[in-house]
Formats: C-alpha cells, sequence, structure tokens
C-alpha cells in the first residue's frame, strides 16, 4: 500500500468537517480558506518553494507559479473547492535512484462539498465507500453521519 498522509477538510462556513487519506505523492495547495491575504500570499509562496526548490535561478519560476496557483486557489474555492492538491508521479527510473525517471506525470486532485437533497446521505456514503474499495487498490472507510 502507498504511504499516505490525511488530510482535513471543512466548508468555508467551518462546518461539515470530514478527514481523507492521500496518498504521499500528493502536495497540498493553499486555498486561502479562513486565513488573510499576506498569510495566503505566505502558503502559496513556500508551496511554489517546496516545488522548485530554493535555487535562485529559480526565482522566476517560483513567482509565475505561485502567482498562477493564487488565481486558480482563489477561483476553486470560490466555487465551493475545500481541498486541492498536486499529485507529482515520476514514471520510470529506479527506486534507489540510480537511473532517473524518464518522465514525470502530473495531475490534480480536488476536493468540494455540495448540498444535496439526499434523504440518507449514510447510505450514499457507505455505497461510495463500497464502491472505493471493490477497486482492490485502496482502502475506503465510512463512519455513520
Amino acid at each position: 500500500m502507498t504511504p499516505s498522509s490525511e488530510a482535513t477538510a471543512e466548508s468555508a462556513s467551518g462546518q461539515d468537517a470530514f478527514s481523507f487519506q492521500v496518498p504521499q505523492v500528493f502536495h497540498e495547495i493553499p486555498l486561502g480558506l479562513g486565513v488573510d491575504e499576506d498569510t495566503f500570499d505566505e502558503q502559496i509562496r513556500g508551496f511554489a518553494d517546496g516545488y522548485w526548490g530554493r535555487q535562485e535561478e529559480r526565482e522566476p519560476l517560483r513567482k509565475l507559479f505561485a502567482a498562477m496557483y493564487s488565481v486558480n486557489s482563489q477561483q476553486l474555492a470560490a466555487q465551493g473547492a475545500v481541498y486541492n492538491a498536486l499529485g507529482i508521479f515520476p514514471l520510470g527510473g529506479t527506486a534507489d535512484g540510480l537511473r532517473a525517471p524518464e518522465r514525470v506525470s502530473r495531475c490534480t486532485l480536488m476536493v468540494s462539498m455540495r448540498d444535496l437533497d439526499n434523504p440518507d446521505p449514510g447510505l450514499a456514503a457507505a455505497g461510495i465507500a463500497e464502491a472505493l474499495a471493490r477497486r482492490g487498490d485502496g482502502e475506503a472507510q465510512h463512519s455513520a453521519i
């Protein structure tokens, strides 16, 4: 099983908190929920630094990356996103690092919460957990709502 870390998300109103496991290849992108603009800018800058490293010649890339993800994060949050992450998947190469990856694939994971007119949300959550568990390549758990 792939190592994972726990993520927690809650709606903009601070209610409906839930948690989920995310493989460690995903790196959380700040959404700025519940923080002031300066703090959000610091979070985005930290994300860009972590992605590109602190080498001086990469400063233009860090600035562009931070600006791009800042605007994207604000749009996602305005549309109800509560969690956003970038997954980085090296393809090829060797596990011991002696041969570099042939290429790197990237994808995003976004979680949002929507109010639905569902007569039995517990049953819906159980159905989703069962569908995920049947895949056989991960783990799904659900608890009563």
